[in-house]
């Protein structure tokens, strides 16, 4: 036995904690005596033959295991949710027999009593370098991983993490991820060597330790109640996913307690904490710039046919990576076919050979795109024996018969496998296929092609669909190509697919590169405006910017906090059956001037009322006037600008008349149009649609 590893005599450690609490009402006195009871119990049971846990509840898995290690026992942990065939698919890597759910242990445990007093647990001494644990991941080879943690890899992970972070027995971790997973099940581990106790629920007074997938971050960022919670942990883990930027710069002006960490199951979870190698663990990158990973967290080796599989003493991984000056490492990107979705890895081959046994089913494969929410995101792309699209909800069930619910596809669309004239087919090109049916899925979108004519991209504001634009585009239709977008929140474009301001110019941007045109011409009306002027200075090169009505921003970032949080309290006391009083009140502003008089306001309205109106209050969450840059900012970036831009507005708009009274205070500074349109107010197109026709075909001649 290892001499750093006094935590072997398990007794001497149940008799320093015995008092305190281990998890949530459960003290390290009572866990003592649940592990001595039940591994009496259980201690006869297959000994040639490892036991599967299968439970619900953490404390009992905890119990589960620490009796098998007492009875130096192998141990499979199975979600309790683990499909029938897939288990049968894992006896195949390591025989087990016996699997125990909460229901048979707690028979077991139903006749224990709770003395006061500590016993004696046999020694383990000669089982710590063992296989104790056998746990699950996807591998970059075909099929699950069966991979053996030993007692020192715990212990080893766990006391190197504790030394870091400085984990008392005082401190409190919070289990928000799966135990049966490495990153849960270390959380309970950790504690346990530390002394430190593990709640389940974030209602408890005191937490100091989180561990979080990026998906969990962001849900919490864009709750207030979560968000003041999250600012009293002192250690806030973030891995299982990418990272991205905006959200890593949104928790550190939060000023959170944030470490991106790197790890695998093969390495009993973490080896670095923003990017420094924690005790007990070693990295080294090899010639091609990929980790090799070891030190005394490093497992056994894999399962196969119930032979354990050693590793070497460096591991070899597919994630290349890098290392600073400082000595820290920090991981770039993987090189086989795993990806992570929402802090969990997926292997395509296995959802994709599933999908191959459905009857009508001719192709399938399974491609990732990256997502700001779940980091990567499965699209499911299959070739039907039949014309028919297929029935998507009966296509999930019959996934879910043979694969774990996370390995479920977010999306499917049908595609032909003839249309790839090679054996083999490219996977590169599966992906940015994917791109362009999910792009094309996520949008709502009227196109008409001219071929190798410039294309024009309409806009529509506040409130809005695509069809707003419609009556001023009949003169430009045969010279130019028209691509009329619904915004998210608004038409049929749902805001359920967009997780951030960024999320959506990033999305808008690559929607309309797809369309290959060699010249961009952008048309944005109000709200519309406003990101079109955003994404030709940010993020798209164009030829012309066109704006109606368009604010170029408020004067200060404190306007700006204040008009954000108005925007999203604007449609909180507007329920659908008021909503028409809401419309009425909102149109009734100066500065539609006469708009209500006009012919066209009634059925406006009429079909605004028949609008989601969820959609448009969480639309605001991203597109609020107060998320936008600043009236000077947009002055400064305009002035740099390289394309042409034309200003239009209403001649009773005032607000934009002051605008482009800016605009023309700078004009000999860029290119730059301003065009007034007589007795109108904030939306021309709507009250002097023709006059604005024409303003449109001038500026396009």
């Amino acid at each position: 036995m290892n001499k750093d590893i006094q935590a072997c005599n398990l007794n001497n450690h149940f008799k320093k904690f015995y008092l305190l609490p281990f998890f949530n009402s459960f003290t390290y006195n009572e866990l003592y005596q649940d592990i001595d009871f039940l591994s009496k119990k259980i201690a006869t049971l297959a000994p040639d033959k490892a036991l599967a846990i299968k439970a619900k509840s953490p404390y009992l898995t905890f119990v589960f295991l620490m009796a098998n290690l007492v009875n130096k026992q192998k141990v499979v942990i199975l979600a309790h949710n683990e499909p029938d065939q897939i288990i049968n698919n894992y006896k195949n890597k390591i025989n087990f027999q016996h699997i125990f759910d909460d229901i048979s242990i707690q028979e077991i445990l139903k006749n224990r009593n709770y003395p006061t007093s500590i016993g004696k647990l046999p020694s383990i001494a000669q089982f710590t370098e063992q296989p104790f644990i056998i746990i699950f991941s996807s591998g970059s080879s075909h099929g699950p991983k069966a991979i053996a943690l030993s007692f020192a890899n715990l212990f080893f992970s766990s006391i190197g993490f504790s030394n870091y972070f400085n984990q008392k027995p005082e401190d409190v971790a919070l289990l928000n991820l799966p135990h049966y997973h490495v990153s849960g099940l270390m959380v309970l581990w950790r504690a346990f060597f530390s002394g430190s106790s593990v709640v389940d629920s974030l209602d408890n007074k005191r937490i100091d330790f989180i561990s979080l997938v990026p998906t969990q971050l962001s849900k919490y960022i864009n709750d207030h109640k979560l968000l003041t919670k999250l600012k009293t942990f002192r250690v806030i883990l973030i891995g299982g996913a990418p990272f991205s930027h905006e959200l890593k710069n949104k928790a550190e002006k939060l000023k959170l307690s944030i470490y991106e960490t790197y790890g695998m199951s093969e390495t009993a979870s973490l080896l670095t904490a923003n990017g420094v190698l924690l005790p007990f663990r070693e990295i080294v990158l090899n010639s091609n710039n990929l980790f090799m990973v070891g030190g005394k967290v490093l497992a056994k080796g894999t399962y196969e046919n119930n032979n354990l599989i050693p590793f070497d003493q460096m591991l070899l991984t597919k994630d290349r990576g890098e290392k600073s000056k400082d000595n820290k490492f920090y991981f770039k990107e993987r090189l086989d076919l795993i990806f992570i979705s929402g802090g969990k890895k997926i292997n395509p081959l296995d959802v994709e050979d599933v999908m191959r046994t459905h009857i009508d089913i001719k192709e399938a494969f399974l491609v990732s795109i990256k997502n700001e929410y779940w980091g990567e995101m499965g699209i499911m792309l299959y070739d039907s024996l039949s014309n028919n699209t297929l029935n998507i909800e009966i296509l999930k069930k019959y996934l879910l018969n043979h694969l774990s619910p996370f390995m479920i596809p977010k999306f499917f669309f049908k595609f032909s496998s003839d249309e790839f004239n090679s054996i083999k087919i490219s996977r590169s090109k599966l992906k940015e296929l994917a791109y362009q049916k999910y792009l094309n899925h996520i949008f709502s979108f009227n196109y008409k092609e001219n071929k190798d004519c410039p294309l024009v991209v309409f806009f529509h504001g506040f409130l809005g669909d695509k069809t707003d634009l419609l009556p001023i585009s009949d003169q430009i239709s045969k010279t130019h190509s028209i691509l009329f977008i619904d915004l998210p929140g608004h038409g049929e474009t749902k805001i359920q697919n967009f997780y951030s301001k960024n999320d959506i110019f990033l999305k808008i941007t690559d929607f309309l590169k797809s369309f290959n045109a060699k010249k961009i011409i952008l048309y944005g009306y109000s709200m519309g405006g406003r990101i079109a002027l955003e994404l030709s200075l940010k993020y798209l090169k164009i030829d012309q910017l066109i704006l109606e009505s368009t604010g170029l921003g408020l004067d200060t970032s404190e306007e700006k906090e204040i008009r954000y949080m108005n925007d999203l309290n604007l449609l909180n006391s507007t329920e659908h059956a008021n909503l028409n009083d809401f419309l009425e009140n909102w149109y009734s502003a100066s500065f539609f001037y006469n708009y209500n008089q006009f012919p066209i306001y009634k059925n406006d309205i009429t079909k605004k009322l028949n609008h989601d109106l969820n959609e448009w209050k969480k639309s605001l969450n991203y597109l609020s006037v107060g998320l936008f840059d600043t009236k000077n900012e947009s002055l400064k970036s305009i002035s740099q600008s390289q394309s042409i831009i034309h200003y239009i507005y209403g001649e009773f708009d005032y607000k934009c008349r002051n605008f482009a009274l800016s605009i023309t205070n700078q004009a000999n500074q860029f290119s730059i149009f301003i065009k007034n349109v007589p007795e109108s107010g904030h939306n021309p197109h709507k009250t002097h649609d023709r006059v604005l026709a024409q303003y449109l075909l001038e500026i396009l001649k």
